[in-house]
């Protein structure tokens, strides 16, 4: 039952890793897009990053 949890566990890990990586991603290309539309106002939330 305990390696059953740690499999579990691992498992989750990979998929939330997964997620937080895709989420960067997704985040990084929404700035450069609001970076293209408005190439003032993007400068400061480009920085962010």
């Amino acid at each position: 039952m305990r390696e059953y949890c740690l499999k579990l566990s691992k498992i989750r890990k990979k998929i939330q890793t997964q997620f937080v990586k895709r989420r960067k991603e997704s985040s990084i290309q929404v700035n450069t897009e609001n970076i293209n539309k408005f190439p003032d106002e993007g400068k400061s939330d480009g920085l962010k990053l």
